[in-house]
């Protein structure tokens, strides 16, 4: 994903998210993947959707800026429907 796209900064300080090894230990099982978070400057990095409160059971990626919302029945039953929203962040 191009980080340069869209209206959240770039980070600063440590860039390193996350990394995943592909190397394998002395039994040949992967290497279990290191997480990292960078915290400086993470608060610059956030965004709060403007969208209504609801009961959202999956968020998504689409291309740069669009995320897609699933929206889940607020009573779960027989003929519970779930909705599926665009987000778009140029329209916000």
């Amino acid at each position: 994903m191009d980080k340069s796209a869209g209206p959240v900064a770039r980070p600063t300080g440590t860039r390193k998210v996350w990394a995943a090894s592909k190397s394998k230990d002395e039994a040949g099982k992967p290497a279990p993947v290191r997480v990292a978070i960078d915290f400086d400057g993470l608060l610059q990095r956030t965004l709060a959707l403007p969208v209504d409160a609801a009961n959202y059971v999956g968020m998504t990626a689409g291309k740069s800026g669009v995320l897609y919302l699933l929206q889940a029945a607020q009573v779960p039953g027989r003929n519970a429907v779930s909705t599926l929203k665009r987000f778009d962040l140029a329209d916000r």
